[in-house]
């Protein structure tokens, strides 16, 4: 059986256009708690290194001629190799300071069916998550260790060198974003500025995907709870008993009379011709659809209808319309449909989410860095779907 099982897969490396691998040993690596090593933005991209050596299950990269520790120099590494199906691998990549093998790569667990179409995987580690100087040490030497296969299980492996905006910091760290959408090709957040005198100042700034404050319309009163544009309208809420509609200069039109006393943080969303809110409190996150808002005039009383609770025992909160489903943040990022059935679930490698918003390519998530570190100041990042 295991012969066959070998010939199957081996086969399939063929498709894929490599076989410089036959054979893969089944010896499990010693691991560390993984970091997690996520999709961002590349600016600039070398050339692939020189090929891969490989020694057992290791994949060694010799990276000496790439400018790492310059000024203006590539701040981060890709990797790319093919599987013999459309699911990706177990793969560890060693951070040479410790000595440790850090997971970035999984396979699905047993039972999930893979399309068997040979598929070319990329991932990119951040320079916010593990050092270059960790990657590579001194003698600039990346490498990566194939985890354990019954088969042949990765072949054709490349490295890039590449420049990352991996962390934004979209406004002064002094201050407080409290929720996120995406608009005309830029970021809105709702946010709150640092002391002004006794004052704090509240406003809806627009930042480009590059960290620059663009825009700030100022909102008339001092917090300011979810953020979303409607097409024409901004929707936001300065407490948790109503919501509001303001014109593109930040005055209210409407305002919507909400009982939602049990809340800690709002997010809002707008999609199908509604109006969603996430609504955290007690450790989990419920989902509302509030619908009749065309004609919202003055202070109105909305239809509200509940879709699911979530658990958030973590405190993360926020909420996004993709054009089909809705993803929402809990202890997870749950992908659901307009009825509030879960479609997916994705971890969520960060902490204190308050926002997301979608941009058609990826989330963007308002949060505090990743779940290992102490950052104190918020961030913006963006992350794809797989």
């Amino acid at each position: 059986m295991n012969r066959w099982l070998t010939i199957f897969c081996t086969v399939f490396l063929l498709i894929a256009g490599c076989t410089e691998r036959t054979t893969c040993p089944c010896r499990e690596p010693g691991l560390a708690t993984a970091p997690y090593i996520d999709d961002v933005i590349v600016y600039a991209e070398s050339d692939s290194v020189p090929p891969a050596s490989w020694t057992g299950d290791e994949i060694v990269f010799d990276l000496s001629e790439i400018p790492f520790f310059t000024d203006g120099g590539y701040n981060a590494i890709r990797v790319a190799y093919r599987t013999p199906t459309y699911c990706d691998h177990d793969m560890f990549v060693l951070n040479q300071t410790t000595g440790a093998w850090h997971q970035f790569a999984s396979r699905p667990p047993p039972g999930f069916d893979c399309l068997m179409v040979p598929a070319r995987h990329f991932h990119v580690f951040l320079p916010s998550k593990m050092s270059i100087s960790d990657l590579i040490g001194s003698e600039q030497i990346l490498k990566l260790r194939v985890g354990p296969s019954r088969c042949p299980a990765v072949c054709c492996p490349a490295a890039y060198a590449v420049r990352v905006n991996p962390r934004y910091y979209p406004i002064d760290p002094e201050g407080w974003c409290y929720d996120t959408d995406w608009h005309d090709g830029s970021i809105w957040v709702s946010y709150r500025d640092p002391s002004v005198g006794t004052e704090r100042i509240a406003s809806i700034t627009r930042i480009s995907v590059q960290g620059e404050k663009l825009d700030s319309i100022p909102i008339p009163w001092e917090l300011v709870y979810g953020l979303t544009f409607d097409g024409r309208s901004f929707w936001t809420s300065s407490n948790r008993m109503n919501v509001y509609r303001l014109n593109l200069n930040g005055e209210p039109a409407c305002s919507l009379q909400l009982d939602l006393r049990d809340a800690d943080d709002m997010s809002v969303t707008w999609g199908d011709d509604a109006l969603w809110l996430s609504v955290l409190w007690r450790e989990s996150v419920t989902v509302y659809r509030i619908d009749a808002l065309p004609t919202c005039i003055g202070q109105t009383t909305p239809t509200v209808s509940t879709l699911g609770r979530f658990p958030s025992e973590c405190g993360n909160n926020g909420i996004a319309w993709t054009g089909r489903h809705l993803l929402v943040a809990g202890d997870r990022l749950y992908r659901i449909t307009r009825h509030g059935g879960v479609i997916d679930t994705y971890r969520l490698p960060v902490r204190d989410v308050v926002g997301l918003a979608w941009n058609g390519e990826g989330v963007w998530l308002v949060h505090r860095g990743p779940k290992t570190g102490m950052d104190r100041e918020q961030v913006i990042s963006r992350f794809l779907l797989r």
